[in-house]
């Protein structure tokens, strides 16, 4: 929009970024013809998921803004827009997801994030304390000499160290174990918004594509698809005609 009317409507401006890449999801699954997509958007704070059917993105009547960062997104914690905008359910889970441990014991990622200053301890610009992003590291799902095209150095180490003394000794667990738990509580976050979206609006998760995309998104999809049942249908399919072609299957 021009500088014009963004002073004179500026509420249109609110979440334009995570609502341009559910666009680009609309245009993507247009191109190839498919009818129902999930665009699952992963940042360094949240990860955001909107429906897609038929090329078009579900839209709502209004929305809000400035209801701060929760671990799951509700109504009725900012301030109310009436404007129409794109159905985009947010949670508190991301990149720089803080791995902690509550109360009583249990392993939780985010909704706090490191940001991007100081960052994952792995970026070596201050952080200390452990984030998914760091667990990535430690897994192995990044390759650290392919972040932002090698310009940012990516420090295994110092990843390892803050998941260790923060998350792996507190719990007695092995080092790769905690990193996979920090995954895994990022990723129950996450599932909560491709259902919210999907299956708790009457809509067969099973049928859907999951378009991936965001800082961290295809990290996390494959993942994700396995655990809502993206792709459990066409599995099931693929072996019965393996069956059929060969009976001893």
């Amino acid at each position: 929009m021009t500088s014009e009317m963004a002073r004179q409507r500026p509420m249109f401006m609110v979440e334009s970024g995570p609502a341009a890449g559910v666009l680009a999801a609309g245009r993507l699954a247009s191109e190839l013809g498919l009818a129902s997509v999930l665009s699952f958007d992963m940042g360094g704070t949240t990860a955001k998921a909107c429906l897609i059917r038929n090329g078009q993105p579900l839209e709502k009547a209004g929305g809000e803004v400035g209801g701060g960062v929760a671990a799951v997104a509700v109504r009725g914690t900012g301030h109310a827009l009436r404007a129409p905008t794109l159905d985009i359910v947010e949670v508190g889970a991301g990149g720089g997801s803080i791995a902690w441990i509550d109360k009583a014991g249990a392993l939780r990622a985010g909704p706090i994030s490191a940001g991007a200053e100081p960052g994952p301890a792995c970026y070596g610009r201050g952080g200390v304390q452990p984030t998914v992003t760091d667990a990535n590291v430690v897994l192995g799902y990044m390759n650290p000499e392919r972040i932002a095209d090698g310009t940012l150095r990516i420090d295994r180490q110092a990843a390892a160290d803050s998941i260790r003394r923060q998350v792996a000794e507190p719990l007695g667990l092995e080092l790769m174990a905690a990193a996979f738990g920090i995954v895994e509580a990022a990723n129950a976050a996450m599932m909560r918004a491709l259902r919210a979206v999907s299956t708790e609006r009457g809509h067969d998760i099973r049928e859907m594509t999951l378009a991936a995309f965001g800082g961290a998104g295809p990290i996390h999809a494959a993942a994700l698809c396995e655990s809502v049942g993206i792709g459990a249908r066409l599995q099931i399919a693929r072996y019965i005609d393996d069956a059929a072609a060969d009976p001893k299957k």
